[in-house]
Formats: C-alpha cells, structure tokens, sequence
C-alpha cells in the first residue's frame, strides 16, 4: 500500500484569489514547507471532491484565506471541516487576510476565536509570512524573537475593537521601558486559541491592564472571565484602563471596581506613566499636582474680566467673555472652535477658576460643576437595572452618548420643543441671559465648539465633563 503523503499546511481559497495565494504557497516552498493547493495536487479527471476530502485528514494545519469577494462555495464547506477537525484534534486553523481585507467578516464569526495573519500591506510582507510560519509550524521562525520566560504585564483587551491600535502602541511604548508585555497578537501563534496558549503560561505573568473600550468588555467577548478570576486568585495586580474613546462611564468587572484605574481619555502621556507606576511598582516622576506646570503649550487667562460681569449680572456677556477665555487659552481665535484635544488637554487651573466665578455670582445654578451634576444624575440608573447590570452584564445596545446629550439638553434648556411635535436646540440669540434660566443652562459650551457635526458634540461635551472631573481631583 503506498503511504499517503502528509503535508504541513492545506491552502483553502476563493478561485478568485488564486494568483495571490499561490504566491504565498510558492514562498511557503521556498521555506522547506509542504503545501497543498488544488492546482497541484488534483490530478485531471480526477473527482476534486474525494480528494479534498481525503487531504483534509492528512494535513497538519489549514490557512484560510479571505480575500475581497469572500470565501467561495467550496472554501465554507472547507472551512467547516477544519473547525470540526480543531475540536477532535487541535489542528491548527489560521485565517489569513488578504490585501484589501481589514478584517474577518461578521458572517465568520466562528473564525474569530483564532488568531489570525494579516497581508493588508502586500503579500510579500516578510513579518506576516513568517507569522504564517510560526502557525503552521507552531514554532517561532529563527528570525522573531524568542518566548520570554516571564512577561511584566498581560494586556487583555477586546480583539474587536478599533481600540486594537491603541492597545498596540501601547504595548511597543512599554517594550521601550523595557517591560516586557503579553499581547495576544505577538505571543499566540495563528491558528491557536489564546485561551489554550496564556493558560499555558498564566504563571510567568506578574500583572493584568485590562483596557475597556466600546462594548462588549474583554471579559465578555473573549470569555476572560475565568482568567480575571484567575489573576485574582494569584493575587496579581489587575489595572482597569479606560481607553480614549469611551464616552460614558464603564461599569467595571467586580474585581476592578475598587481598583485605582488609569484613564487615557484625559492626557496620554501622564496616563501612560500611572501604567508603567501599576506594573513596575515604581512612581513616575511626573505627578498629577505638576500636570498643569509641565503644558508649556496653555497660555493661561486672567479671568478678572469674567468676574466683573458676573458681579453685576451681565449674564450674556459673562458667557461670550468664557467663550474667549477658553478659546483664547488653546491659542485659538474668537472666529474658530475648540477641538476636542484642546478639551481634553485644557488648563486646570483657568477651567476651575471659570467654574467657581459661574457658581459663587450665580449661587450654585450655573457652572460646569453644576452641570457635570445633573450630567451624573439624569444618567444614573435605578437600583434594580445596577443589579441586572452586575448579575448579566449590560444588554442595553441602543443606550449611547448622543441619547443622553439630547436628554441633557431638554434638563438645561439648550433643546426643547419648538414647533409642535418637533424638538430643535434653541439658537444662541434665543438662549436665558438670566436667574429664571433653567439649573445648568450657562455656560453655554455648545458656542465653543460650533460648525463642528452634531455627532461630535456628545463627544466634545464629555470630554469637557470628564476634564473637569479631573481637574477638580487635582485640587484636591
């Protein structure tokens, strides 16, 4: 009986995206590999039905490629059988993305669960072929840097997510610290599930950012869960960090929420020290109290102006006068709009001065603190609804942060029913210059940032909240 030929990797493929697949393969063979693809192996004449079949049983791995157009009839029935042999035997599945791919479809989702390669600049990318390497082999090329035996830091995160680049440049800043850590992305090989590799080595990680961007949470999605339980049974360090680009207030997994986090939605670079305090133990020479002395680039306002016309009740010319302290302190002229890293990067010690000259002249209804507080309040949930929350995680998909600015703008008056049956924000020239004015109505922030797109607002005025939030603890 003639011994079947056993081959490291089976090559399944959209027709479509041959000529690009079979340059991979051919430099696959050129690494001392033994590739199965069609054109080579099903002989003319031949049922090519029996013999995929009969290769499927004799491979050691299996590449999926996704191209443009998807995968083709024959690839999903490939496909299916790959996974099928994963469960019984472990073989490797690899997912493999195509130039013009940026990432796996929604409809393959099952493919999701392994970590996958990634041609998005060209398929002679010498990183991701000896990616696609290390997967079919599941060893390391010579050229890649060897398994550390210990790694500083695990960063589990949501794989999903456009958050993946920050979570990435992250971890190559911590690499130039020298710390070293784990990333899913760099220490699984394709074709494996994270969860086999990192309970292989869970021991020889000293602590755990957990980066919680959009939902769902890392522990939701990537079925961390047991993990997080782990690393808190170890008694590790666990580092709740707040990406960016979250807008509302996370709830945080139980482990973390008495946890001191790490926010990156304020300034990036005191934020990124704080990481390296949580994983190395060793405080960072920049502190919070000379956060403020450190931006050379704010120009600092006197704000005695404000203060006269406050005094007197000028409220209109109070508010223009905050528009041009505020605008005026990012180097900004009176003719252009703040931006929302201008906010999120602004002079505590003028934002403060502003807030407590609104509150004592308007004695306690105007302010941004006044407003940060029905901010909190008209978004705070009822007791029974932080329960289903804590016991089954949040199910809500539609709650958002342009919901509750529209919501917020009804409490302060800045947006209310004009015409009947429709509800417009109110102009400018419309707006109550006086103490009859609804609780939280001046300053009106939505002039600082105006002719900007009404998505942008929601974020704008968050990024105002969690600023003065911020600064607020810094006088602490």
């Amino acid at each position: 009986m003639i011994e079947r030929p056993e081959f490291d990797v089976f090559l399944a493929h959209n027709s479509q995206d041959k000529p690009q697949v079979k340059a991979i393969a051919a430099q696959l063979k050129r690494r001392g590999l033994k590739v199965w693809i069609d054109d080579e192996q099903i002989l003319p004449g031949r049922p090519f039905q029996d013999v995929i079949q009969q290769a499927i049983l004799n491979v050691k791995s299996a590449a999926i490629f996704i191209g443009p157009q998807g995968p083709g009839s024959w690839e999903v029935l490939e496909m299916r059988t790959f996974i099928s042999q994963f469960v019984d035997t472990g073989l490797p599945v690899i997912p493999i993305l195509l130039p013009g791919v940026g990432e796996l479809p929604e409809n393959l989702l099952f493919l999701r669960q392994f970590n996958w390669v990634s041609f998005a600049s060209g398929i002679n990318n010498v990183g991701s072929l000896e990616k696609l390497v290390w997967g079919i082999t599941q060893q390391q090329p010579k050229t890649s840097s060897q398994i550390c035996k210990h790694f500083d830091v695990f960063l589990c995160h949501n794989e999903n997510e456009k958050d993946l680049s920050e979570v990435e440049q992250i971890a190559k800043q911590l690499e130039d610290r020298g710390i070293k850590p784990w990333l899913a992305k760099s220490e699984v090989p394709p074709g494996r599930f994270l969860e086999d590799v990192l309970a292989d080595q869970i021991a020889q990680i000293h602590s755990v950012a957990i980066f919680i961007g959009s939902k769902p949470y890392p522990w939701q999605e990537n079925k961390m869960e047991f993990f997080i339980e782990k690393f808190n049974e170890l008694k590790r360090d666990m580092i709740p960090v707040i990406l960016p680009n979250v807008l509302q207030e996370p709830e945080l997994h139980i482990h973390l929420q008495r946890r001191t986090r790490v926010d990156f939605r304020q300034d990036k670079a005191e934020a990124f020290n704080y990481l390296v305090w949580g994983i190395t133990g060793i405080k960072p020479e920049t502190s919070p109290n000379n956060l403020e002395e450190d931006n050379s680039s704010v120009q600092e306002v006197n704000c005695a102006r404000l203060e006269e016309l406050l005094a007197v009740g000028k409220w209109q010319e109070a508010d223009l006068e905050t528009k041009k302290i505020m605008l005026e302190s990012c180097g900004r002229k009176l003719n252009e709009k703040l931006k929302i890293d201008d906010i999120r990067n602004f002079s505590c010690e003028t934002l403060c001065t502003i807030d407590e000259l609104w509150v004592k002249y308007s004695n306690g209804r105007f302010g941004f603190s006044v407003q940060n507080k029905i901010w909190h309040q008209m978004r705070e949930k009822p007791f029974w609804q932080k329960m289903k929350t804590k016991f089954f995680g949040n199910s809500d998909k539609n709650e958002n942060e342009k919901d509750f600015w529209y919501i917020f703008g009804e409490r302060v008056g800045w947006y209310h029913e004009l015409n009947k049956g429709q509800k417009k924000w109110v102009q400018y020239k419309d707006m109550t210059f006086n103490m009859n004015a609804l609780q939280g109505h001046l300053p009106c922030c939505r002039e600082w940032w105006k002719r900007s797109y009404p998505e942008h607002e929601p974020k704008r005025f968050c990024a105002l909240m969690l600023r003065i939030e911020k600064c607020q603890e810094y006088q602490l």
